[in-house]
C-alpha cells in the first residue's frame, strides 16, 4: 500500500535477501538491462504481467531469488505464480488515515519543485480520501490472496525484530538473529540521513498520526463511509 513504509521494507529484506545469500535486486538489473521492467532504486515492477512475472521468475532460478516492489493490485498471474510457489508476497498496509495524510504531505512536496509537479496528487482531502478508498480496493484483493503475508505497519514499527522473524519464517530463510539486528539498526529511521529518508520514502512515519493532525469532520466521514474496512484492517474507529 503507497505511503505504508513500502520503500523501507521493501529494502530491509533486499538486503536480507543478499546476508543470506540470495541476489541483489539493484545488480540483477544492472546486469541484465532491466531497466524497462524494474524502475527507479526500488525496482519497481509495477504492474504484474504474465511476462515480466516470468521474466523474473526465470532469473531467479538461473540466478538466485530476489525482491521486487510493486504497488499494484494483484494479477490473475500473480495469483498463479503465487499458487504455483514460484513466487512469494510480504504485502505492507497501513491505517488509511496516516495514508491519506501522508499522501497529502508527498503531494505538497512535490507540488515545491518544478521537475516533480507533474507527478503530484492531490492536496485536498476529499480528493485524496478518492485514492484511499482506490488503494483499500486492492488491499481487499491482496488480503484473498491464499498464500500471501499480509504485514501492519504499526506492528512492524513497534515491534519490528519479531515482526522481521515472522517474514523470514514465510520466506523459509535462513537469517541469524544478529543479522536482523544489523539491517534494523541499519534503516532505524532515527539515524537515516536525507538521502536515505528518500530511497525509503521516510516523511514523519508517525503512527496514528491522525488523531493529532486531522480535522474531526474528517475522521467522521472515514467512520461513515469505510468504518467497517477500519476494523478489518485491525484499526480503531476514533
Amino acid at each position: 500500500m503507497p505511503k505504508s513504509g513500502t520503500g523501507y521494507i521493501y529494502n530491509l529484506l533486499n538486503d536480507m535477501f543478499v546476508l543470506s545469500g540470495m541476489c541483489d535486486a539493484r545488480e540483477i538489473k544492472r546486469r541484465y538491462k532491466l531497466d524497462s521492467i524494474l524502475h527507479e532504486y526500488n525496482c519497481n515492477i509495477r504492474d504484474l504481467t504474465f511476462l515480466k512475472l516470468s521474466i523474473v521468475v526465470l532469473l531467479s532460478y538461473l540466478q538466485r531469488p530476489f525482491v521486487v516492489k510493486t504497488h499494484r493490485r494483484p494479477t490473475l498471474a500473480a495469483k498463479l505464480f503465487l499458487r504455483l510457489g514460484l513466487i512469494k508476497v510480504v504485502y505492507i498496509y497501513r491505517d488509511p488515515r496516516d495514508v491519506l495524510l501522508s499522501d497529502i504531505d508527498h503531494s505538497k512536496e512535490r507540488m515545491k519543485h518544478e521537475d516533480t509537479r507533474k507527478l503530484a496528487g492531490p492536496t485536498d482531502f476529499h480528493s485524496a480520501f478518492q485514492n484511499v478508498k482506490r488503494v483499500i480496493n486492492t488491499w481487499r484483493l491482496w488480503k484473498q490472496c491464499s498464500g500471501a503475508y499480509l504485514l501492519r505497519y504499526e506492528d512492524l514499527m513497534s515491534n519490528p525484530a519479531d515482526e522481521m522473524k515472522k517474514i523470514i519464517a514465510y520466506l523459509n530463510h535462513a537469517i541469524s538473529s544478529d543479522h536482523i539486528d544489523t539491517l534494523l539498526k541499519r534503516y532505524d529511521k532515527s539515524s537515516l540521513d536525507k538521502h536515505q529518508k528518500n530511497y525509503l520514502h521516510f516523511n514523519k512515519g508517525i503512527v496514528s498520526r491522525y488523531r493529532q493532525e486531522m480535522q474531526e469532520e474528517h475522521r467522521r466521514i472515514f467512520k461513515e463511509q469505510i468504518g467497517d474496512t477500519l476494523l478489518q484492517m485491525g484499526y480503531p474507529l476514533d
